[in-house]
C-alpha cells in the first residue's frame, strides 16, 4: 500500500504493509503525468522508514499527477492502488 506523494516537485512516497508498518528496500516505479499526458518515469528504493524521494527536474508549468506503476518487496504483494494526488505548478 502506498500513501499519496507530497504536493511539491519532489515526490515523496511512503510504502507500508497491510499492518501499517514501513517497508524498507522496496523497489518503486512511478509515472508522472503532466496535463493528463505521460511526462516521465522515475524509480527508486525505499529507505528503512519506508520512504523514497523521487525528483521531477525542471518541471514546466502544468497540472501533475503521480501514478504508481510498480512496487516490489520481498515476501509482499502490492495491492495495485495509487492514492489520489496531484499538484499544479
Amino acid at each position: 500500500r502506498t500513501r499519496p506523494p507530497s504536493a511539491t516537485r519532489p515526490r515523496l512516497l511512503y510504502v507500508e504493509d497491510d499492518l501499517g508498518n514501513p517497508v524498507p528496500d522496496a523497489s518503486v516505479l512511478i509515472r508522472v503525468q503532466r496535463n493528463g499526458r505521460m511526462h516521465m518515469t522515475l524509480s527508486g528504493r525505499t529507505k528503512p522508514d519506508g520512504t523514497v524521494m523521487l525528483r521531477v527536474s525542471k518541471a514546466p508549468p502544468g497540472s501533475y499527477e503521480t501514478i504508481v506503476v510498480r512496487v516490489a518487496a520481498e515476501g509482499l504483494e502490492w495491492d495495485g492502488e495509487t492514492p489520489p494526488n496531484g499538484f499544479t505548478k
